[in-house]
């Protein structure tokens, strides 16, 4: 029996705590328990803004820097980029140290008609 009620093999969790597993062997009826720490990180929101027309070029500096990992759809890694032609642009950004991930598209387009 888990400490949540549940009587399954495993549980799933959407809330940080300590969960405990308490077991009986059902031959021998020896009982068995052990207990295990979660902890559950938000995962940010990401935006990289409305889909947009600029004149000449637009840049784009992403919301997080420090612990994310910047993988660009144009191969950057920086947290900024500057777009200077026509395209849709996504972001990766991958929490370095749990992992998590996030990414968000913008749709650029660069008319030089505007000036």
């Amino acid at each position: 029996m888990w400490s949540t009620g549940d009587t399954t093999n495993y549980i799933s969790v959407d809330n940080s705590g300590q969960y405990i597993l308490n077991a009986v062997d059902p031959v021998s009826g020896c009982e068995y328990a052990d207990t295990i720490q979660i902890t559950i990180n938000a995962i940010p929101f990401l935006d990289l803004g409305s889909d947009t027309i600029v004149c000449a070029k637009l840049t784009i500096d992403a919301p997080y820097n420090s612990n994310y990992l910047h993988s660009w759809s144009i191969g950057a890694t920086d947290s900024a980029i500057t777009i200077l032609q026509s395209g849709s642009y996504w972001l990766f950004l991958q929490e370095s140290t749990f992992g998590c991930f996030i990414s968000d598209t913008i749709t650029v387009v660069v008319n030089p008609i505007l000036l």
